[in-house]
């Protein structure tokens, strides 16, 4: 059988790399003041970056998700302005804006470490529903159909039933006479 030789994944990534780098480059010698306001402004974000090592990176996610909630409107009101240097610094020293930007990162960070206690509180909620529901459905099953439902004792009889004939199906001793006089007869 012939095997395919797949192309090496770190062209790839070496690719991606290298044009994540040209880009990163092109944007700082073009927007300086953005980039300085967003290396700071994004700073827990690139900390839980680093941080999180879980394949997902989940709480990079959450933190960056709402970071960049809190760093928008100060882009946005540089991008309105002069876009000088000076502006973006002054923003940054700014302690109600510093105080918006970390305190949405530390929103996202709540919302990471807070959100799973909740959705296990509701699957649990939910389980204790369906585990009522089935023993209710039991219930009405054993009042329909006897104890033995819920102790398996049909299948147990059904069981033994097929190992046992029934009243019906039960030979008379003079069948087995027969039979042995048929076999007389034959010898």
């Amino acid at each position: 059988m012939a095997r395919y030789a797949s192309p090496p994944a770190r062209s790839t990534s070496r690719t991606n790399q290298i044009l994540i780098l040209v880009l990163v480059s092109a944007l700082v010698v073009l927007s300086l003041p953005t980039c300085v306001l967003l290396a700071f402004g994004m700073l827990p974000s690139w900390v839980a970056y680093f941080v999180d090592r879980s394949h997902g990176r989940y709480a990079f996610r959450c933190v960056a998700g709402i970071n960049i909630t809190g760093v928008a409107p100060y882009a946005l009101g540089l991008w309105a302005k002069d876009h000088s240097l000076m502006d973006a610094v002054n923003m940054l020293v700014d302690p109600v804006s510093l105080t918006v930007m970390y305190g949405t990162a530390g929103m996202g960070w709540l919302l990471y470490l807070g959100m799973p206690p909740v959705v296990g509180t509701f699957l649990n909620i939910a389980a204790q529903r369906r585990i009522r529901e089935l023993q209710e459905t039991q219930t009405d099953l054993i009042a329909e159909w006897g104890e033995a439902v819920a102790s398996g004792g049909y299948a147990s009889a059904a069981y033994q039933a097929d190992e046992q004939p029934s009243d019906d199906e039960e030979m008379d001793d003079d069948e087995f006479e027969d039979d042995d006089e048929e076999d007389e007869i034959v010898e």
